[in-house]
Order: structure tokens, then C-alpha cells, then sequence
């Protein structure tokens, strides 16, 4: 059985989405952590004419959806994040594995501003990670 790292399920060994999220099950590298009851969930839009982009994260971990149409957000745990960057162009990057996310951001936007720190602080909580500014 292969537990999921973002919600928690147990799923069968031969599945490489989870049954019930649909997030990648991937080995978990350390077990998540324990988050605050405080933790209210944070978002971000980055939307463009005829793309959806955002990035949420919450108690659960990170939710990220970049489409042109439909279709679902790629979600994982704080603990599965590798490293992350914020580029003096202000868009925030963060890998997992050998994908790459980004979403602009808006420095004046207080939101954007408390999700980049509360991102930080969770994902520093579970290993080392690399920051740039």
C-alpha cells in the first residue's frame, strides 16, 4: 500500500495517481509535519486570456493548476518540494522532482506576500531548501 502524501489515503501498490485526490504517489521522503492550527489556506491567481493559473496552499500542502481548459491541480506536500525561487521579476518558482512550477506574483499584494512567507516557512519545516531573491 502506498499512502498519499497530500491527502492521506492508503492506495494499492499499482497505482501511480491517488484513488482519491489523483495527486502523483510518490515515496515520501520524510512524514509530513505538523501544521498549526492557525493555518488558514492562502491563494494566488495568475490568470492570462485564455489560461487558468494558481497556486493555493493549505494545512493539506500545495494545490498548482496551469490549463487552457478543464482540467485538474497538481498537489503535493510540503515535504516533497525541492527547492524554491523567487526571481527579481517576481515570479515565484518551486521544484518537485524534475518539474518545474511558476506563477507570478505581486509584491504589493498582501495575500501574495503572506503565502510566499507561510510557503517558506512550511517547506523550510521539512528539509533544507534553497532560496534566492
Amino acid at each position: 500500500m502506498k499512502t498519499c502524501t497530500y491527502c492521506g489515503v492508503e492506495n494499492s501498490e499499482p497505482l501511480a495517481n491517488c484513488a482519491s485526490c489523483g495527486s502523483e504517489l510518490l515515496e515520501a521522503a520524510a512524514p509530513p509535519p505538523v501544521i498549526s492550527s492557525d493555518f488558514k489556506p492562502l491563494k494566488i491567481k495568475a490568470n492570462e486570456a485564455f489560461i487558468q493559473r494558481y497556486l493555493e496552499i493549505s494545512p493539506k500542502g500545495i494545490a498548482f493548476r496551469e490549463t487552457a481548459l478543464g482540467g485538474s491541480a497538481k498537489k503535493f506536500g510540503f515535504h516533497q518540494v525541492d527547492s524554491i525561487l523567487l526571481s527579481p521579476d517576481n515570479v515565484l518558482s518551486f521544484q518537485v522532482g524534475q518539474e518545474v512550477f511558476s506563477i507570478s506574483t505581486k509584491p504589493a499584494d498582501s495575500t501574495h506576500q503572506a503565502l510566499i512567507s507561510r510557503f517558506l516557512e512550511e517547506v523550510g519545516k521539512t528539509a533544507p531548501i534553497t532560496t534566492s531573491h
